[in-house]
């Protein structure tokens, strides 16, 4: 039987929030790409050669098609076979960001006023943050590993916290909180 249609796993995956480093990100490449169709126009106007400007809307899609998936891609938090890994989706590739078991758990818990005040007291020295959105109150997990413990900020759904609570019991799961 695959993974996806197996009862302990759990996907989810979200756009990213255009907002912050993301936003200013895209409104550098737009300016980058106005930047270039003006200095293409310029240059081939004045060696006076205006045929070849008309390939620039070739160009600028070229230009648009490699690079506007750095700013347009998804976060995705997946539970298989105990294992729970953090990607990055562009279209039909994925980058893995980060990997754990779900075993290595020493807490999880939705990242709300409760959820910070045990985190407080666990005191952990390392923050990791793979939620789509940072405004987003989202999911902690305090994960215990050969560098010490570290904290994990994602967004879930749950049957994601469902999926990471069969392996590790340590998980809680508050369907209030993590309706959306």
């Amino acid at each position: 039987m695959s993974e996806e249609n197996s009862f302990l796993f759990a996907e989810y995956a979200k756009p990213v929030a255009k907002r912050g480093k993301n936003k200013s990100m895209r409104i550098l490449l737009i300016l980058c790409y106005i930047l270039f169709a003006g200095g293409y126009a310029a240059f081939f106007a004045a060696i006076t050669v205006p045929q070849v400007i008309a390939l620039l809307p070739v160009f600028v899609w070229m230009l648009v098609y490699f690079t506007w998936e750095i700013v347009n891609y998804e976060c995705c938090v997946r539970v298989e076979s105990g294992k729970v890994v953090f990607l990055k989706l562009k279209g039909k590739k994925e980058k893995e960001f980060y990997s754990f078991h779900a075993r290595d758990i020493l807490f999880a818990c939705p990242y709300n006023e409760a959820g910070k005040e045990k985190i407080a007291e666990a005191a952990v020295p390392k923050t990791m943050d793979f939620r789509a959105d940072p405004k987003q109150a989202g999911y902690a997990a305090v994960l215990s590993g050969a560098n010490g413990t570290t904290l994990i900020r994602f967004e879930c759904t749950v049957a994601v916290a469902n999926a990471m609570r069969y392996y590790n019991k340590e998980v809680l799961v508050d369907k209030e909180f993590l309706s959306l």
